[in-house]
């Protein structure tokens, strides 16, 4: 491994060994050979390649998806477990194509949903329709604030 000390002087020169052995430092403005070490058997490890995430799922898998992958809405599930909801949520706000914050929309479904309509996803489009028409229209906690 190559390396190059670089101080608010210049870079650290290592100067060829006098007749009497003695070696000279010296600081200089640019690189040289001079100013390389070669410092041996400290090479790093190649780290091991990740493997890559074939699951799209906006929780636990890739997400945002990559490009190209078609917009489908996901499945109706009935639940007021907030991470089946975020998943649910984040799903329908990549579908629609929403820049809405997803804080208003977990806070409108699972904390004060409307009156009459019970808390958490529902198993019918209601909610899936409500984020695509855009009545969250860029509300919630967004940053920067506008």
């Amino acid at each position: 491994m190559k390396v190059t000390f670089k101080t608010a002087h210049g870079y650290l020169s290592a100067q060829p060994p006098t007749p009497g052995g003695l070696v000279r430092w010296q600081y200089r403005q640019d690189a040289g050979p001079w100013e390389s070490f070669e410092l041996e058997g400290f090479d790093f490890p190649v780290p091991p390649v990740p493997p890559t995430p074939t699951h799209i799922d906006p929780i636990d898998g890739i997400w945002p998806p990559p490009p190209g992958t078609p917009k489908t809405r996901p499945p109706d599930v009935a639940t007021t477990n907030p991470t089946e909801v975020k998943r649910q949520l984040r799903w329908s706000l990549w579908v629609a194509d929403s820049n809405d914050d997803e804080s208003y929309w977990m806070n409108a479904i699972v904390l004060t949903p409307e009156p009459g309509h019970p808390p958490g996803w529902t198993n019918d489009p209601y909610w899936f329709e409500k984020v695509k028409a855009g009545d969250g229209a860029s509300k919630g906690y967004v940053w920067p604030p506008k």
